[in-house]
């Protein structure tokens, strides 16, 4: 197995980065919302790569409070991974 480095920046900062520009306020708002879901996550994968349970993490369709599964793979595809999306520096 590899070992890695730890990143840079938190996932905290990465989202937070990552939603800078959406520009439905509403949606903006429930991304927001949804930052302690996002850290709490980023707690419970450090703890299990840390203890080589990574493969009890669950799935979830939705993240509190109210963002839909399809929505965060948009935050991801459109907005960190996609050329000239603000979180694509990470």
């Amino acid at each position: 197995m590899w070992t890695l480095e730890l990143p840079t920046y938190s996932a905290k900062s990465a989202f937070n980065m990552s939603i800078s520009r959406v520009r439905d306020q509403a949606l903006a708002e429930r991304l927001a919302r949804a930052e302690p879901a996002v850290t709490e996550a980023e707690d419970q994968f450090d703890q299990a790569a840390r203890s080589q349970e990574l493969h009890n993490i669950h799935s979830h369709i939705v993240v509190e409070p109210d963002i839909t599964k399809e929505e965060m793979g948009k935050v991801y595809t459109l907005r960190m991974a996609k050329n000239g999306a603000p979180g694509r520096i990470i």
